[in-house]
């Protein structure tokens, strides 16, 4: 995953300024941290129900 976030970090940064990819790229860990949080939450709530 982080070799996924490094070659966007690196296509940003080619494309647009700093400032934006790293917006950007502080977004999209925002999002994967969130959906790890889900994910790990709906896998306890099967456990508890199995």
């Amino acid at each position: 995953m982080l070799a996924v976030l490094n070659l966007i970090y690196l296509a940003l940064s080619f494309s647009v300024s700093k400032e934006e990819a790293k917006k950007v790229l502080l977004n999209l860990i925002y999002l994967a941290l969130i959906r790890a949080y889900l994910l790990f939450k709906i896998k306890l709530k099967f456990k508890v129900f199995i």
